[in-house]
């Protein structure tokens, strides 16, 4: 799991020092999370979180599934405890034989500069699925993968592209295509569907934006004009580069959905 930071983190309700945590607790177990962006003290999104993390217990096969009001104290407490206002947290379900433990903790981020939401940003691509897409299940293998290739390559995020080479989702985003006035992504039913990519479905019927859900060759890039990822971190990021294939970054579509999206998150 990702390694927990500030003083301290929450495991079933008691507040623990940052040092005591134990990477042993989810060794080997189907760990169950989300990642949640906290903006002045106020977690962001904070009911499709819980609803997400609910279903993915469920779809998961988690045989003891926690209570709303424990998951929404586990956030509220490691806010008030560290006395922050803003970072990422991470909120897990770690089963074991007796009982489900719940836990929450601040996690390293990093947030695009205004450099790369103009410019962009190049990311490539890597042979891989996700198993079970329907449940955000910790998948260390995936991860590991994911950020070797990050940063040998240099890039922002990877793709992942299944064996019929059409690309689904990023590693921890998803990605959103566009040509004309149209606005393309991979089905519900092939994706982990992310919190920032509802919203942005949200913000498109809102804004009567034309949303194809379709495949996504790996060899079709070059139909499209323009592409972003959608994440907890990033918000919507424009893509300069899918591998070598280039992609026009001021496109006016895109634009208009990131200025709708930061006016959604400024509330």
């Amino acid at each position: 799991m990702l390694a927990p930071v500030r003083e301290y983190f929450i495991k079933d309700g008691a507040a623990l020092h940052t040092w005591e945590y134990d990477p042993a607790w989810d060794k080997k177990r189907k760990t169950v999370y989300e990642v949640m962006r906290v903006i002045d003290g106020t977690p962001l999104f904070l009911d499709e979180h819980i609803e997400r993390i609910l279903n993915s217990s469920r779809e998961a096969g988690l045989k003891d599934v926690p209570v709303r009001s424990k998951l929404e104290k586990a956030i509220s407490g490691l806010i008030n405890k560290n006395s922050s206002e803003d970072g990422n947290i991470l909120l897990c379900i770690i089963p074991t034989k007796e009982h489900s433990h719940i836990l929450s903790w601040y996690v390293d981020h990093y947030y695009p500069d205004e450099n790369e939401y103009i410019k962009g940003v190049g990311i490539r691509t890597m042979n891989a699925i996700r198993k079970q897409p329907s449940a955000k299940v910790w998948n260390a293998e995936l991860r590991s993968k994911a950020q070797y290739l990050i940063s040998e390559s240099d890039v922002y995020e990877v793709l992942l592209v299944d064996k019929k080479k059409n690309i689904t989702e990023g590693s921890r985003s998803n990605i959103f295509f566009i040509r004309g006035d149209s606005l393309f992504t991979t089905p519900d039913q092939m994706v982990l569907q992310g919190i920032t990519r509802k919203k942005i479905l949200e913000l498109a019927k809102e804004m009567m934006i034309e949303v194809t859900e379709r495949e996504i060759p790996l060899m079709h890039l070059p139909f499209y004009e323009s592409a972003f990822i959608s994440g907890t971190s990033p918000g919507i990021l424009p893509v300069s580069m899918i591998d070598k294939h280039r992609f026009n970054t001021s496109n006016e579509l895109m634009r208009k959905l990131m200025a709708a999206y930061n006016e959604l998150v400024k509330g």
